[in-house]
């Protein structure tokens, strides 16, 4: 019942005009662990409690955000994505923002990167391999 509030939550009030959860101003986090504490007894007073919430919240705010890129990859343009506004996202503005977020070339970027550090990780690339395929991706010129 608790992780389904803090989905509700996120879905229906966390502002979406925003990077990342980092990004969301402490009024509006407050304004969202106001919202939990109203329904449930909870006593964010203690450290671990917070630290808790405040995780359980980036982590579904950072789920719910791949769920509206994944609706944004959809769609050939950004034009085209624009015009077909995710049904959970409540204002064109929010949309239009993350649009143009997904569409930028720092996103680009850190989602390259992210699949970069994953194969690292976890496939037999050898560092040399994996740094030719990075430079080739990222068209340096030496």
């Amino acid at each position: 019942m608790f992780a389904n509030e803090i989905g509700f939550t996120i879905r229906n009030h966390a502002p979406l005009n925003v990077k990342k959860w980092k990004e969301v101003k402490p009024e509006d986090r407050t304004s969202l662990i106001k919202r939990i504490t109203t329904k449930y007894d909870i006593d964010m007073s203690l450290s671990w409690v917070k630290r808790y919430v405040n995780k359980s919240f980036g982590t579904v705010f950072a789920n719910f955000r791949y769920k509206l890129k994944k609706h944004f990859e959809q769609f050939s343009t950004k034009e085209e994505a624009l015009e077909n506004k995710h049904k959970d996202v409540k204002t064109e503005e929010e949309w239009a923002f993350l649009c143009t977020y997904f569409f930028s070339e720092d996103f680009q970027v850190r989602t390259r990167l992210f699949v970069y550090s994953f194969y690292f990780c976890y496939s037999c690339f050898s560092n040399t391999t994996l740094i030719l395929l990075i430079i080739s991706t990222f068209q340096f010129a030496f």
